[in-house]
């Protein structure tokens, strides 16, 4: 599902991105936006499965983005202000969160999306794709086939490109483990998930461990555990 959150509070937009993903790490945001005049250019062009829009913005108020756009897509209303309630549900609301918006709130509203058919469960399971990553003031997307790896440090993670570019990623390893195609990634370690791709060499170290050294350069060779080695094995070879 592709999102586009229109917010000018970046600790709303952090915590939002955050919470997203945590109920559901395939959700791709697709954009943020945080002004009337950036939004209405934007949805001028681009079409997404949802809308999550605060009503206060840096240039005026979001209604004002319906006066020049139409805009058929469900919206959820994310603001600290309660007196919006009905002019929000005609345009085409189909729920309103007062802030502080927390887990329990985002995932009432996307249960009531999926109670009134907006979002279809699918049986196959959907694989991630595609990534967006905030770069400064900007959202940039990288798709899963410009990517070599992705690791952990500390309490982040980072995606590393073909290229050698480091995009800092809201995921842990255990969350990208269960989102990314197992037939192009592995996880090759607790804090590594790699292509086959960027597998530059692989030393055996003893009959139950292996070093693997990652392309573009990774800042140290990771170690293939016991426990991951058969699996690591047959993913190679298949």
């Amino acid at each position: 599902m592709k999102v586009a959150i229109v917010e000018d509070e970046e600790l709303s937009q952090n915590i939002l991105v955050r919470l997203l993903n945590k109920i559901d790490p395939t959700i791709e945001i697709a954009v943020i936006l945080d002004s009337v005049e950036e939004s209405v250019k934007w949805f001028s062009e681009n079409v997404v499965d949802l809308i999550f829009m605060d009503i206060h913005l840096s240039d005026g108020n979001s209604f004002l983005i319906f006066d020049e756009v139409v805009i058929n897509t469900p919206i959820i209303f994310t603001t600290s202000y309660d007196n919006y309630t009905l002019k929000a549900f005609d345009v085409n609301s189909v729920s309103y969160i007062m802030k502080p918006i927390n887990e329990v709130k985002l995932k009432k509203a996307i249960a009531k999306l999926e109670d009134l058919g907006y979002i279809k469960q699918k049986n196959e399971k959907q694989f991630k794709n595609r990534f967006s990553v905030k770069v400064g003031n900007n959202i940039i997307v990288v798709d899963t086939r410009n990517i070599a790896y992705f690791y952990n440090e500390g309490r982040d993670c980072f995606i590393i490109t073909n290229d050698g570019d480091r995009y800092i990623v809201d995921y842990t390893i255990a969350q990208l483990e269960q989102i990314l195609d197992g037939e192009i990634f592995f996880q090759i370690s607790r804090a590594c998930i790699a292509t086959i791709e960027s597998i530059d060499r692989i030393q055996k170290i003893t009959n139950t461990r292996m070093r693997v050294s990652l392309t573009p350069k990774f800042f140290d060779d990771v170690i293939v555990s016991q426990k991951r080695i058969d699996e690591f094995t047959r993913w190679l070879n298949s």
